[in-house]
């Protein structure tokens, strides 16, 4: 949940004018956590905490691509995402909340800017029901994998409409999808990690993966706790450690609203009332 509080009008436009502050006015936040601030006279200002009663403004129009966000907390996944310094942004919510494009869009935008950077997106081979069915499935590893892919591919070929390019990038391995349980071994540099289904890892495969990153590397790590398929839970157990939330180096978002449909709209609400 981010934090808001009512200040004065004067306090506003000192954001506004410096695109920053620096005030022991505001309520003491740990590292990159967000607040939203709040005159009487009804304008307002979101802001990141950095260091040092240093408060960063979040620009309204942030924009990653074309898109622009759909609310407060898109906007503050958007400002982690784009900020260089934040190594890994950790990001929960429903399907349908846009934590998925949103990340991809980011990635795909970042790739194209530098011919350094790759991206590699993975996420646990795990069906409903916690069933590891992936050896089972007929194939090499990878078309045994390509089953778990498919949204990850989805999503890239809207952001990237050209299917020639998008294969471009996957046949030079700008692009790759690499199984978690082949991750042992790696090291990777200038690296944009996408990591899905977070909820599902436990904290020995969470730590196998983010320790394979190296220089110029980035991780994003996504996941909806309400589906989470294991009791203990490595995702949890890393966002709300002290070490994680006391770091400049990470960013926690929570996104709330599903903008997927009626229908997924209402199966939320069906399982809150009854889980």
């Amino acid at each position: 949940m981010i934090i808001e509080q009512i200040v004065e009008q004067s306090i506003i436009d000192e954001i506004y004018s410096k695109k920053k502050l620096s005030s022991e006015e505001i309520i003491q936040l740990k590292p990159n956590e967000y607040i939203v601030l709040k005159s009487v006279t009804g304008s307002s200002a979101v802001l990141r905490y950095q260091t040092k009663d240093y408060y960063k403004l979040v620009e309204p129009k942030t924009k990653i691509g074309k898109t622009t966000a759909n609310d407060l907390q898109q906007l503050c996944l958007m400002d982690s995402l784009l900020d260089d310094n934040i190594k890994i942004v950790s990001c929960i919510g429903p399907a349908g909340s846009g934590k998925s494009y949103l990340s991809l869009e980011y990635a795909v935008q970042a790739i194209n800017a530098s011919k350094e950077l790759k991206l590699i997106c993975t996420k646990p081979t795990v069906a409903i029901g916690n069933d590891k069915y992936f050896g089972s499935v007929p194939g090499t590893v990878q078309d045994k994998f390509d089953i778990f892919l498919d949204s990850f591919y989805l999503t890239l070929s809207k952001l990237i409409p050209s299917e020639v390019w998008l294969q471009t990038l996957i046949e030079k391995e700008r692009i790759q999808f690499s199984p978690i349980q082949f991750v042992r071994g790696n090291h990777w540099e200038n690296v944009l990690l996408v990591l899905d289904e977070c909820q599902s890892l436990g904290w020995h495969e969470l730590k196998s993966i983010l320790s394979r990153l190296g220089d110029g590397s980035k991780a994003i790590l996504l996941g909806d706790i309400k589906q989470k398929d294991k009791m203990a839970n490595g995702f949890e157990s890393l966002v709300n450690s002290r070490t994680y939330q006391e770091s400049t180096l990470t960013s926690h978002i929570e996104l709330e609203k599903d903008y997927r449909g009626p229908i997924s709209r209402l199966i939320s609400k069906i399982d809150e009332e009854i889980s």
